[in-house]
């Protein structure tokens, strides 16, 4: 009867059109201003297989659905243009009107804020402020195809030593970067600090099974780790 897709954003183009063929009706839920969808398909390989199927050069309806790694294409992108009116959601319950506004400004959201005011004393002078931007001197530099700062991710795990030590459980901080190998360095120097990564390991079950058990520790990890997540201190390395 219904088909929904949630993070519609994030989605493919072509992961709901089977099921869209079998739908009276679909709802689509999701943000072009957050993470886009990720393909491993290069734009030499999306061209050879549009030559095989004989559609290259591609059609201008093929153009907008193509999802090589070169375009910023969405599930969200093209229910956007296929009606005639999008439903904004304007009411956020969740950051707090300091956080929020970060991205209120640089995405044009026009949001009113209800979250109530944070009402506990902070537990760490590091938390005197809801937000704080720490620059650091530093040099970035490509690693594995992807980007590490050496300085700031010593930076970022000082301000987490602090931070346990103030009295905050690891289990409720969040450390995202945008880039795989600056995450490699962060969970190497907190772990040489002996702060808890949250980590899955396996145990015995019944009858010799092994079982994924969760960890309690850190969050560590890019961006999608916590998409969706909340964490009581979240620290950012850009």
């Amino acid at each position: 009867d219904q088909v929904v897709v949630d993070e519609a954003g994030q989605c493919l183009p072509a992961y709901p059109v089977t099921a869209l063929y079998r739908a009276k009706r679909a709802a689509f839920f999701g943000d072009t201003h957050q993470l886009q969808p990720v393909s491993t398909l290069t734009e030499r390989e999306d061209i050879g297989l549009l030559e095989s199927l004989g559609r290259w050069p591609a059609p201008p309806w093929l153009e907008c659905a193509r999802a090589h790694r070169g375009v910023s294409t969405s599930a969200q992108h093209l229910s956007e243009r296929a009606v005639g009116h999008v439903h904004r959601l304007r009411d956020h319950f969740r950051c707090v009107p300091e956080i929020i506004a970060i991205s209120n400004a640089l995405c044009g959201y026009s949001l009113e804020v209800k979250t109530p005011p944070r009402a506990e004393p902070p537990t760490s002078p590091l938390l005197a402020r809801p937000v704080s931007l720490i620059p650091t001197t530093g040099l970035q530099e490509r690693s594995g195809g992807s980007q590490r700062n050496g300085a700031e991710a010593d930076h970022a795990i000082d301000l987490v030593a602090r931070l346990v030590q103030d009295g905050i459980a690891p289990e409720e901080i969040g450390v995202l970067s945008p880039y795989r190998a600056q995450t490699w360095l962060l969970d190497r120097g907190l772990r040489s600090r002996g702060i808890p990564v949250e980590d899955w390991e396996l145990v015995k079950g019944k009858g010799g099974s092994t079982l994924p058990s969760r960890v309690a520790g850190v969050v560590l990890g890019t961006i999608h780790r916590l998409q969706g997540g909340e964490r009581r201190v979240v620290i950012f390395s850009t």
